[in-house]
């Protein structure tokens, strides 16, 4: 998992064609940069693999939170406007 959030951080991966709205990059970027620091810091301080994952859990779950709420008001804005 360690090396698959290492990949994941240089690069992201998306499917062929896929694109992020605009107003998605600044929540994307953030978040990605708060991954890659985390694990970072975690390795620094001597954590073993099983801790470093479940806090990587934990991040990943207020990622998604606040992605699907940002999606959720892009979807209304886009609707309504």
């Amino acid at each position: 998992m360690i090396e698959l959030l290492d990949a994941l951080a240089a690069s992201p991966m998306l499917p062929v064609g896929a694109t992020i709205p605009a107003e998605l990059l600044p929540t994307i970027a953030r978040h990605r940069a708060n991954l890659s620091g985390l694990v970072r810091n975690l390795r620094l301080a001597g954590m073993d693999d099983v801790m470093i994952e479940s806090s990587v859990r934990q991040l990943l779950d207020s990622y998604r939170d606040e992605l699907l709420r940002a999606v959720r008001t892009l979807i209304e804005d886009r609707t309504d406007g």
